[in-house]
């Protein structure tokens, strides 16, 4: 069955990702966020540098702004608030198009357990990539973060609602993954992962800052 379920991620990931979100960052310290797409519209929101948020959509009628949308929660957490707002092209590095970083000396590691061998999961909690059966699944157990030689392991709520980022038992890392993209922008390193159940396709966007897990952003398609 777990063959089955990674047969229809690969059949129906390319129609996936054709709907994903983009996520970018301002070069700016810092970027005004308007109500509407004019700069003398209010402002709602103030992004810092090295933030990440999701590119909405692309003005059609006005080339030069951006729709955009900010978690306030920094690390995504499924129910936060979301602000949806205006900025300039002009002032916008997706994330794509930064630098790719092959370094192995830094990397997330995994360790997935199946979801139905612990009790404390509750269908009243918030998750991402739940959308199968939860004996099919599989959790977060532990996580770290492999910085310069070091070995970081990280707070449970950086994991604790993720489900299905692999579809097998045991340790999994970024190191030489394909659904793994490491980008870095002076000294920020940005790791975009691919994680999915087919229907419940999602991308996280890990930002890490001198050893520390500053934002985790995800984009659920």
């Amino acid at each position: 069955m777990t063959k089955y379920i990674l047969t229809l991620f690969i059949l129906f990931s390319s129609l996936i990702i054709a709907q994903k979100q983009d996520e970018a960052i301002t070069f700016e310290n810092k970027l005004i966020v308007n109500r509407e797409p004019k700069f003398d519209s209010d402002t709602i929101y103030t992004i810092k540098k090295n933030e990440v948020f999701l590119i909405v959509e692309n003005e059609e009628n006005n080339s030069d702004w951006l729709y955009v949308k900010i978690t306030l929660n920094k690390f995504s957490k499924i129910k936060s608030k979301n602000i949806y707002g205006f900025i300039p092209k002009s002032k916008v590095i997706f994330i794509d198009n930064l630098n790719k970083n092959s370094q192995e000396n830094i990397a997330l590691k995994f360790n997935l357990i199946k979801a139905d061998t612990i009790n404390k999961i509750s269908h009243n909690e918030s998750q991402y990539g739940l959308e199968i059966p939860l004996n099919l699944s599989f959790l977060v157990n532990s996580m770290s973060l492999q910085w310069k030689g070091k070995t970081i392991n990280l707070n449970t709520e950086l994991y604790d609602d993720l489900y299905n980022v692999s579809f097998r038992e045991g340790n999994y890392s970024s190191i030489e993954n394909p659904m793994f993209v490491i980008y870095e922008y002076e000294s920020v390193f940005y790791i975009k992962q691919e994680c999915a159940d087919g229907a419940g396709y999602y991308e996280i966007t890990w930002v890490i800052n001198n050893g520390e897990i500053v934002q985790r952003i995800i984009d659920e398609i």
